[in-house]
């Protein structure tokens, strides 16, 4: 006799609400490993960096938004 194979649970289902938790926590781990790459080439370049800052203010400074010049 074979076993039902049917599960339940937390996040072992599709609505509205998981696909857009995903959506954002993928986007998240997205964002974290780019930061993470950059920190990786900015240390490469400045030994120094990692003694003069924190990853956590260079990711603020890395996504903080970039002004946009005037042209007169």
């Amino acid at each position: 006799m074979k076993k039902k194979s049917n599960h339940s649970g937390t996040g072992l289902y599709q609505n509205d609400v998981t696909e857009s938790l995903n959506k954002a926590f993928s986007n998240k781990i997205r964002k974290n490993t780019k930061a993470s790459d950059a920190w990786r080439k900015a240390k490469e370049e400045d030994p120094r960096l990692e003694f003069r800052m924190s990853f956590v203010e260079f990711k603020k400074i890395y996504f903080r938004p970039k002004k946009k010049i005037s042209k007169p």
